[in-house]
């Protein structure tokens, strides 16, 4: 489990923050204070700490599912295809 603070942007304004709860190779659970639309693309930022460095992780992604829990909504985001390579090599080297 990966528990960072996100932005989620949508056309490169930030709409809220949430905290990152899972993420593969694949995509990421969040735990947002607001729904999210299934379907609809986001922007997801968060930073990382690797080899002693701080890395912000970028990735677009879909809204695969997004459920009232007792503390904002669980959301799922498949990633997109363009996740820029530097960001995708850091969250493989979080999932290993």
């Amino acid at each position: 489990m990966l528990r960072r603070p996100a932005q989620i942007k949508d056309r490169d304004i930030t709409l809220m923050y949430a905290i990152t709860t899972d993420v593969s190779n694949g995509g990421l659970g969040l735990m947002a204070p607001n729904p999210m639309r299934e379907g609809h693309v986001f922007a997801i930022a968060f930073d990382v700490r690797n080899d002693g460095k701080t890395k912000t992780i970028s990735i677009g992604g879909t809204v695969t599912h997004c459920v009232k829990g007792l503390k904002g909504y669980r959301t799922g985001i498949r990633m997109v295809n363009d996740v820029h390579p530097g960001s995708m090599d850091a969250i493989k080297s979080l999932v290993q």
